[in-house]
């Protein structure tokens, strides 16, 4: 049984590629809650989207509530005070929980596998092209 790059199980059923995350091969499973979102923000066909890469393997497309993201709602998507990662890969941003390794959250295999780097709790991935703009209340 060959094993998923992506949430490290087993693989059952149909076997995907998970290019562009990752060399090898991926569940089914993994492939609709992880390559196919990445994809999709890759292609940039909406520009107000932001990735956010969670701890059980899956992504999601968010967008602001309104125009901007206002500071409460890009700490609810990383459960915490947010901190931006100190360099920019591959044109884009990333946010991550400030706090993440004194709150013991989960290891990010994930934003591993994207970004080569190591973090902890949900990440967000903001494409540099996007003006992010946080407004307070």
């Amino acid at each position: 049984m060959s094993i998923c790059i992506i949430i490290e199980k087993g693989i059952i059923g149909d076997e995907h590629s998970a290019l562009p995350i990752s060399d090898g091969k991926c569940s089914s499973e993994a492939n609709y809650n992880a390559v196919i979102p990445y994809r999709e923000y890759l292609a940039g066909k909406n520009k107000q989207n932001v990735l956010l890469l969670t701890t059980d393997g899956t992504f999601r497309l968010v967008k602001p509530k309104g125009k901007y993201f206002v500071l409460e709602e890009l700490q609810k998507l990383v459960n915490g005070m947010i901190e931006f990662y100190p360099r920019h890969i591959n044109n884009n941003i990333i946010i991550c929980n400030e706090e993440g390794l004194m709150k013991k959250m989960p290891y990010n295999r994930l934003d591993k596998l994207i970004l080569d780097i190591d973090l902890v709790g949900p990440v967000l991935i903001v494409s540099e092209k996007m003006r992010l703009t946080v407004c307070p209340k």
